[in-house]
């Protein structure tokens, strides 16, 4: 199976475009001395770019291999620069109606990427209608849903992946879709299984498949346990950002901050990682602290500038935690809990619902979650937190 299959899996925190209220003094254009200047160092490992600019449509073949390369680079290494190499090769077909079907796929999974969420779906419902036992996009349209928080669609999709899929991929997806629900339980038991019985062919796969296992150990209250599945998926790849960032934030639930200095190098190009060692900084009281946030405050100019939109949880945090503007950070959260309801998404809003005093923004996370049956051992306690004293009320 192509590796690209992971590209559909990786949700959140790969972009940080935090807008500020107040104006962005606009710099003086940099024009360099000379093509011999350097402008940018690419990363070791780097996806090769290819130019598409030429008279000649390369095939669509190129095309999609291309486009769904730079798409799980940007995944893995959090440079979105790549989303938009992905996007630059995928309009040499653009103008082609029908679309060709090959080319569907690694368009919805750019959409899913630039959290263009009905977009994506719009797409995988033309790749579905010619392509009905497509496995990559059955997984992509749950990862959608799922971040959605719709965990009965995301089943749905998830159970059309089998027998295409493989029984890790099928497990993770489904235990996946269950994070957010009453069986959260049974779902960390299926995938404990699932992975205990992995093949050699699942191998790639396993990292993602202990990302999701480690959140549902912390949904079912063992955080240990949690943590030692990510320090596993990060021991087996270290350059993966979503992984490291995902136990960057479990370090950080339980007041690890010295071990996220660790992990989080003081010199990462990464703003979502500076986001998070900035947090560890300001736990520790640590002289970073002043550094980081100036970097921060440089990145935000230069993304709203751009005009950058694409990841309101990351903006609504840096809002809360770093910069102490907790109305703003509301607002944000609010905006992203419309479209991203996953348990970052819902843990902000509370604490930025709860910095404010606005109850009712509580009871109607509270409500929603009900609804669902969610036992999320972490939302529990923000949630018995908030309760009035003496009302009991924990769900």
């Amino acid at each position: 199976m192509h590796s690209s299959f992971l590209a559909a899996v990786g949700t959140g925190g790969l972009a940080l475009a935090i807008q500020s209220s107040a104006p962005a003094a606009q710099p003086e254009t940099y024009l360099p001395a000379g093509p011999e200047v350097v402008l940018e160092h690419l990363p070791d490992g780097a996806f090769p770019l290819r130019s598409y600019t030429g008279n000649e449509r390369p095939s669509i073949e190129q095309v999609r291999s291309d486009a769904l390369a730079y798409i799980e680079v940007a995944r893995r290494s959090g440079d979105l620069r790549y989303l938009g190499y992905a996007d630059g090769a995928l309009r040499a077909w653009e103008s082609v109606r029908p679309p060709p079907a090959p080319l569907l796929l690694p368009r919805a999974m750019l959409q899913q990427a630039r959290h263009e969420f009905d977009q994506a779906l719009a797409t995988l419902d033309l790749l579905h209608e010619r392509q009905p036992d497509n496995a990559q996009a059955w997984l992509t349209r749950a990862v959608v849903h799922q971040v959605r928080g719709e965990p009965d669609a995301a089943l749905r999709s998830c159970i059309k992946l089998h027998p295409g899929g493989g029984r890790l991929i099928t497990a993770a997806c489904i235990a996946g879709s269950a994070r957010i629900t009453g069986d959260a339980a049974t779902a960390y038991r299926l995938l404990r299984a699932a992975i205990r019985d992995a093949t050699d062919h699942d191998r790639e796969h396993i990292p993602w498949a202990l990302r999701v296992l480690a959140e549902l150990a912390e949904i079912n209250g063992d955080p240990t346990f949690a943590r030692a599945c990510l320090i596993q998926a990060l021991d087996a790849n270290p350059g993966d950002i979503r992984t490291r960032l995902a136990l960057a934030d479990l370090l950080l639930r339980q007041h690890d901050a010295a071990t996220v200095l660790e992990i989080v190098p003081a010199d990462s190009r990464s703003p979502v990682l500076t986001l998070r060692r900035a947090l560890a900084a300001s736990l520790l009281g640590h002289p970073d602290l002043a550094r980081h946030q100036t970097v921060l405050e440089d990145y935000f100019a230069a993304a709203r500038r751009r005009g950058e939109t694409l990841h309101d949880r990351e903006s609504a945090l840096a809002d809360l935690r770093i910069f102490g503007r907790p109305e703003r950070a509301l607002a944000v959260a609010r905006r992203n809990w419309r479209t991203q309801r996953e348990f970052a998404d819902t843990e902000l809003l509370l604490g930025a619902a709860l910095a404010c005093g606005d109850l009712a923004t509580v009871q109607h996370v509270r409500d929603w979650l009900r609804g669902h049956r969610n036992l999320d051992a972490r939302l529990a306690a923000i949630l018995r937190a908030s309760a009035p004293e003496g009302s009991g009320d924990a769900s």
